[in-house]
């Protein structure tokens, strides 16, 4: 799934105008529902592209004051780039190596990183002050550079295309050609870039580096019905997950999508197949600051899809939550709506399923608290506070924490969960 995933985000942007070590795709009016992406959120300035590494390295110019991770064409960590990389939310020039390079390399003026893979994902955010997207969208464009590292004395153009409100496709696919963008993957890559063992279940059904991926109509079947069975798996551990340890709180329904808090899903020498699973049907997008972020910087996420009783969420009811004052964030605090079925942001009439902290007029209680309400009709007087439900549709939400603070941590602050309002 990790593959498959970073496939269908490189074949996504393509689909959007986004070529690969040419383009960079930034939402210059934010996310919406238009473009399907696991789990985005729809208040800050999203930047995206892919690299391709086969020709040789590329230079990726970073603007100053972005938060962002690059993961490999497995999903797993490179580096971050901004305010938690190595340039310290300067901004700066990151040169990434492909896998066996033997050619020179700079001795200064790049923050050089290798790869294990060829394809590389880059996925930051650009924050929004004060309300003024507009800048920062300037800042990207004026800043946000890709090329060859053979073109470094004249570097060509960079292409900027704005995805905000396109339709295009990044989630992976949940049929039979799953296996399909798998074999690309691996035919794309060096023949040692992956886990061997993991190459060998690939090579077991079909699919090895060199050779076609052809299987029989005994196979095919097979591996209809396995994906089949895989998806309704995965979206198990999602909703309904038997780990106890992906619940935040005891007492609440808000979990937690990296169990035991490792980006590389680790404990004790154990790599955490279904916590891995779980993660990636859901999200995109891997780094240490998601996974374990600390007091004041990064960012912490809580996932919830049941209501205060244990009842999934419901599209064509009215639901409240409130979270108590003092909110420990640094920076700000959101909520996202998702569709259960697509894990992508939920499409209604409202452009953002969304709100955050940010945002002009939202409505505090008379003690500090915010309450927000989730229905298909905003409640009278609650509008600044209101995120559209659609009915008919299962739904799931995450709160974001920017820069946590220590509450969120030793768990003296805890969210309210969604309360049904009859």
């Amino acid at each position: 799934m990790p593959a498959a995933s970073v496939y269908a985000l490189c074949k996504g942007f393509e689909d959007a105008g986004v070529e690969k070590n040419k383009g960079i795709a930034i939402t210059e009016d934010l996310m919406d529902a238009r473009s399907l992406f696991l789990t985005p959120n729809s208040t800050t300035v999203y930047v995206f592209f892919c690299l391709d590494l086969k020709d040789g390295p590329m230079v990726t110019q970073v603007p100053p004051g972005v938060l962002g991770p690059v993961d490999d064409a497995y999903f797993r960590y490179v580096t971050d780039v901004g305010l938690i990389g190595p340039d310290r939310g300067k901004g700066g020039k990151y040169l990434f190596v492909p896998p066996g390079y033997s050619g020179e390399v700079p001795a200064d003026g790049y923050f050089v990183t290798k790869t294990p893979t060829n394809t590389n994902l880059v996925l930051y955010r650009a924050f929004v002050k004060d309300g003024d997207i507009a800048a920062a969208v300037k800042n990207v464009r004026d800043h946000a550079r890709i090329y060859p590292l053979s073109s470094a004395a004249t570097p060509p153009d960079t292409t900027f295309v704005n995805t905000s409100g396109k339709q295009f496709n990044t989630i992976h696919a949940g049929d039979f050609h799953f296996y399909e963008e798998l074999n690309a993957v691996i035919q794309s890559e060096p023949a040692d870039a992956f886990d061997p063992e993991a190459v060998g279940l690939f090579a077991s059904i079909g699919i090895k580096k060199g050779q076609p991926f052809a299987p029989d109509e005994r196979m095919k079947s097979i591996l209809v019905d396995a994906v089949a069975v895989g998806n309704a798996t995965a979206r198990s551990m999602l909703f309904a997950p038997r780990d106890k340890r992906a619940k935040f709180y005891p007492d609440r329904q808000w979990n937690n999508g990296f169990i035991g808090n490792s980006y590389q899903f680790l404990n004790n020498g154990e790599r955490m197949l279904d916590a891995r699973t779980m993660f990636h049907y859901a999200a995109t997008g891997i780094t240490p600051a998601m996974a374990d972020a600390k007091p004041g910087t990064g960012s912490a996420y809580a996932f919830a899809a049941r209501d205060k009783t244990g009842a999934y969420l419901d599209g064509g009811k009215t639901y409240k939550i409130t979270l108590p004052a003092p909110i420990p964030v640094g920076q700000f605090w959101s909520f996202t709506v998702y569709d259960n079925q697509t894990r992508s942001m939920l499409e209604t009439d409202q452009k953002l399923a969304g709100l955050d902290s940010n945002q002009p007029g939202i409505k505090k209680n008379a003690d500090g608290s915010v309450t927000v309400w989730f229905s298909p009709k905003a409640p009278a007087g609650e509008e600044a506070n209101w995120i559209q439900t659609m009915p008919g549709k299962g739904w799931n939400s995450l709160l974001r924490l920017y820069a946590p603070l220590e509450p969120w941590f030793d768990k003296t602050w805890k969210p309210g969960d969604f309360e049904l309002v009859e």
